[in-house]
C-alpha cells in the first residue's frame, strides 16, 4: 500500500519528481539511491500515519538534503505541495526558498500536480 501511495497521490508522485530533479541537480551520483531512500522513508511513514488520503493535508514532512558541495537544503512536503529551500543550515536566516526565488533556485513546483520545471545549471 506504500509503494502504492508514492505513485497513486498526486503528493507522492510530486515529491519523488521533485527529489528525482534535486538528485539529479546537486546531489553526486553515487548518493543518489541513499538520499533517495531516506526520504521516500519519511514519506512512507507519514503515509503509514493516515488513516486516508483525505487525512493527509495533516500530514507535514520535513528533511534535509545535502548537495555534493555541502549545501544544505530543506525540503518541507505537505497538502500544499513540495517546496526545497537551501541555505547554511541553523536557524532560517539566509535561507533561499527555491519556489519563491526562481532566480536562485534550480526545482520550482507550484502545487501538487504541477509539473516539476528544471531550471539549468548557471555556468
Amino acid at each position: 500500500m506504500l509503494a502504492d501511495a508514492r505513485t497513486s497521490t498526486a503528493v507522492g508522485r510530486s515529491l519523488s519528481e521533485v527529489i528525482d530533479t534535486y538528485l539529479e541537480i546537486n546531489v553526486d551520483s553515487n548518493h543518489h539511491a541513499m538520499v533517495r531512500n531516506a526520504v521516500m522513508a519519511k514519506f512512507d511513514e507519514a503515509m503509514a500515519s493516515t488513516v486516508a488520503e483525505s487525512d493527509f493535508p495533516s500530514v507535514n514532512i520535513t528533511g534535509t538534503l545535502f548537495s555534493h558541495n555541502q549545501i544544505e537544503s530543506t525540503w518541507h512536503l505537505n497538502a500544499q505541495g513540495v517546496s526545497i529551500s537551501r541555505g547554511t543550515g541553523g536557524d532560517d536566516s539566509g535561507m533561499d526558498d527555491l519556489l519563491a526565488n526562481p532566480n536562485d533556485g534550480q526545482i520550482q513546483v507550484t502545487g501538487l500536480d504541477a509539473p516539476v520545471s528544471k531550471r539549468k545549471r548557471r555556468s
